[in-house]
């Protein structure tokens, strides 16, 4: 009888555990796919955390510079934009008054052609700058860059001179653009950038616009066509003292020296690239202008100009390249359609 009592009392207390553990299994069930998840992305992310982390960096600081003084130095940034603009098509109604002082008629496609050479030609190498260095001090080199060649074309003592000058300027210009983008990017929140990049195309609009009217305005006036590039260095340097003391520093590479910095720079990259597009702008400004579209000159340009984008792609994304890792398939293609935009 006593060995029956205990053998009834072992079955019940192995069905009571097997029935707690039932219970437990259905209280805790076991993610199957748990081992499965190999990357961050597979984590169930708390929606509520993730809400309170964007509150966080929302109200977070984004400049030390507030009110008028930040006021003061979006103006002064804008208005180098507004230049860039300007100076793209400041020589649309100035061309008769060049000729009359210089001759040399058929480097008249080149007064236009030049600064788009230099500006387009550079822009993913600035890009690349922007990216290694502090912004404010890339910007000011640009904006010197750009006041220089716009001091060259004012004082052109030949047409040569004049368009040597305009390449210069372009090639200043567009660091300005890129510095600009750069300088917005890292001073605003997200919900304030919009409206400061919305200001930007504004800005470049106007200046696209009124480019031939002021150039003709100088024109004929007594101050005569080489103000129309005179006055970059006048708005030059009246914002001078907000670029200088007032415009925000950003380092995107704090603490790594300088010369480590050029020495990461995609040199080789940056001469094929800027070979491809002095050769496709040079064809499509000059072809049916200076030489016929089936001409040697303008088949010869287009030829180098893709087999050099070519060359460029492939050595940004080949495997053995030490920029590999930095390809970026946007920037590329951002700055192929770049002559388009400009």
């Amino acid at each position: 009888m006593s060995t029956t009592s205990g053998d009834t009392y072992v079955a019940t207390k192995d069905l009571k555990g097997v029935i707690s553990d039932v219970h437990l299994n259905v209280e805790k069930p076991i993610d199957q796919d748990a081992s499965k998840r190999t990357s961050i992305t597979d984590v169930d992310i708390d929606p509520v955390a993730d809400e309170k982390q964007e509150a966080v960096e929302a109200a977070a600081p984004v400049r030390d510079i507030t009110g008028w003084k930040w006021g003061l130095v979006v103006v002064a940034i804008l208005s180098s934009i507004f230049l860039f603009a300007l100076d793209n098509t400041v020589v649309a109604d100035i061309q008769p008054a060049i000729i009359a002082n210089f001759g040399d008629i058929q480097k008249l496609p080149w007064l236009a052609g030049a600064f788009l050479i230099g500006s387009a030609s550079t822009n993913l190498v600035w890009g690349k700058v922007y990216g290694q260095m502090e912004a404010k001090t890339t910007y000011l080199i640009s904006l010197v860059i750009f006041e220089v060649g716009s001091a060259l074309c004012g004082a052109a003592p030949t047409m040569n001179a004049l368009i040597i000058g305009r390449v210069i300027a372009g090639v200043g210009g567009s660091g300005m653009y890129v510095g600009v983008m750069t300088l917005l990017s890292v001073t605003t929140s997200l919900q304030e950038r919009p409206m400061y990049v919305g200001l930007t195309g504004l800005l470049w609009g106007i200046g696209t616009v009124l480019g031939p009217i002021i150039g003709g305005a100088f024109t004929d006036s007594s101050a005569g066509w080489r103000w129309a590039f005179y006055i970059n260095l006048v708005i030059g340097g009246a914002f001078a003292p907000v670029y200088l003391f007032m415009l925000p520093k950003s380092d995107p590479r704090k603490g790594v020296p300088v010369l480590r910095r050029f020495k990461e720079l995609d040199w080789v990259g940056t001469v094929i690239l800027m070979g491809a597009f002095v050769s496709f702008i040079m064809a499509v400004s000059f072809g049916g202008i200076l030489y016929a579209w089936n001409s040697g000159q303008i088949i010869a340009c287009f030829v180098v100009a893709f087999s050099l984008f070519g060359i460029f792609a492939s050595s940004e994304t080949s495997p053995s390249s030490p920029q590999s890792n930095n390809a970026s398939s946007p920037s590329t293609a951002t700055g192929i359609v770049v002559p388009l935009y400009m």
